[in-house]
């Protein structure tokens, strides 16, 4: 199904000579981390979140106005430098996870110290829903954590940019016991997903530019994906909204937290409720942002696409 899609796009992809200098680096990386203690991770990422936000300064300015628009005056301007460092580091540790091959099944169930909520995915082990989750925490290591509990799920992703990166990563994400439906295509491998009891996973945080509808997010106005909402109401089955948050103990484990399912309304109109359940997962996400902050991606342009305005309201698209 989706794997095939994922074999035929990699073969339309040939490998550059940047593309070969990247994956060794890749190797030569993923070599280092898979042997080193988890504390050692831990303190060089640290250190390189530490540089990059202080020293190279890559993105900070997104970041800082993301902080600012959603925390507004209700934090003090340590306390934001504090959130934003403590992102950072959080980002690095988290591709320090991403590129280590150790980090799948039980390896990856390890790293979190609790799952709250379980009973609200429970029902759906063997009965299909669409899974969501958010750049939060470490949305890879999740994915691989709730498949080695025994669940059947199709990541709904992007190929990376370096094909022989993409195509190592995708050999580990099935390892991991999940299957691969590249975006491009993907809407019978999504809805294939499903009628075979199936989760398709869908990463819905990011904007959406005009595609998206526009729903509050911090009280601005988001483009935000519909798609989760979509393929829910159009086959019938819930959203199972899952996020991980980092802990600040000396291993800086994980927990995952899932959320109660979000059921549609067959009787009310299509548009509506697509609009309804996207308002309702990303409101989800915002109060797990509102309590673990530094958790949060911040370096993506969450707010980049603006509405069109029209007498100070908002019309969704």
């Amino acid at each position: 199904m989706a794997i095939e899609e994922k074999e035929d796009y990699q073969r339309n992809r040939k490998p550059s000579f940047q593309h070969w200098l990247e994956y060794a680096g890749w190797r030569l990386l993923a070599i280092v981390l898979q042997r080193l203690p988890r504390r050692a991770v831990v303190r060089i990422a640290d250190f390189l979140g530490w540089t990059m936000y202080r020293v190279l300064r890559i993105r900070r300015r997104v970041v800082e106005d993301n902080l600012r628009r959603a925390f507004g005056g209700s934090k003090s301007a340590r306390e934001l430098d504090d959130i934003a460092l403590r992102s950072y580091q959080n980002a690095v540790l988290t591709f320090c996870e991403f590129i280590n091959p150790h980090c799948i099944g039980q390896e990856a169930l390890h790293l979190y110290r609790e799952i709250q909520g379980m009973e609200h995915a429970e029902p759906f082990r063997k009965k299909p829903a669409v899974f969501l989750t958010a750049h939060i925490g470490n949305w890879e290591l999740q994915g691989a954590a709730v498949a080695a509990l025994g669940f059947e799920m199709d990541a709904v992703l992007k190929p990376l940019h370096n094909p022989l990166i993409d195509r190592e990563v995708a050999q580990r994400r099935l390892r991991a016991g999940f299957g691969l439906i590249p975006t491009t295509g993907s809407l019978k491998a999504i809805v294939s997903s499903i009628r075979k009891g199936r989760h398709p996973v869908f990463l819905a945080d990011q904007d959406a530019r005009r595609t998206g509808v526009f729903v509050e997010f911090f009280g601005h106005p988001a483009s935000t994906a519909t798609g989760p909402a979509f393929f829910a109401l159009k086959l019938n089955v819930p959203i199972v909204v899952g996020l991980s948050v980092r802990n600040r103990d000396p291993e800086r484990s994980l927990t995952l937290q899932i959320f109660p399912p979000l059921e549609g309304d067959p009787t009310a109109p299509f548009d509506e409720e697509v609009l309804r359940l996207t308002r309702a997962h990303v409101r989800m996400l915002e109060e797990v942002v509102r309590a673990y902050p530094d958790s949060y991606f911040w370096l993506h342009r969450r707010w980049k696409t603006r509405p069109k305005v029209s007498n100070q309201s908002m019309t969704p698209r």
